[in-house]
C-alpha cells in the first residue's frame, strides 16, 4: 500500500492518493467545528450531525464516482479530473462556462473566504488565552 506495485500503472502510490483523499475531506471544520457544535448544541446537535453526514457521504461519494468516470489523460500521460472536467465532459461541452465560474469561485472561496483563515483562527486564540496574564487561571 505504501509503494508502487512493480510495474503498476499510476503515478501515486496507494498511501498518496488515501492521504490525498482524507487531507481533502478531513479538515480543521471536522476538528474544531464538532466541539463547538456539542458545547452549543449540547447531545441533541450530534443527531443532525449523523443526519447531516448521511447526505455527506452521498455528495462525497457522488464527487469521487464523477471524477473517476470522466478524468481525462493529457499528452504526457498525467491523469487529469475533478470537479471542472466532470462538469464539461458530463454535461457537454455547451456547459464549460459553468466549470469555469466553478473554477472562479472555488479561488475566490480559497483566497478571500475560509482559506486558512480558521486555522490562523484557531492558532491565535489558543497562544491569546495560553499567554494573556489577563485570564482567570493565570497565577498572579
Amino acid at each position: 500500500m505504501v509503494k508502487n506495485e512493480e510495474g503498476g500503472e499510476g503515478e501515486v502510490t496507494s498511501f498518496g492518493a488515501l492521504c490525498t483523499a482524507l487531507s481533502a475531506t478531513i479538515g480543521t471544520g471536522n476538528i474544531v467545528g464538532v466541539a463547538t457544535a456539542l458545547a452549543a448544541g449540547g447531545p441533541g446537535a450530534l443527531f443532525w450531525m449523523i443526519v447531516a453526514a448521511f447526505f455527506g457521504m452521498a455528495t462525497k461519494y457522488t464527487e469521487g464516482f464523477l471524477a473517476i468516470k470522466y478524468r481525462t489523460i493529457d499528452e504526457e500521460g498525467h491523469v487529469l479530473g475533478g470537479p471542472f472536467y466532470y462538469i464539461e465532459n458530463g454535461m457537454g461541452k455547451k456547459w464549460k462556462w459553468l466549470a469555469k465560474i466553478f473554477a472562479f469561485f472555488g479561488v475566490c472561496v480559497g483566497l478571500m473566504g475560509i482559506g486558512t483563515f480558521t486555522q490562523v483562527n484557531g492558532i491565535a486564540s489558543a497562544v491569546t488565552n495560553f499567554f494573556d496574564p489577563n485570564t482567570s487561571w493565570a497565577i498572579h
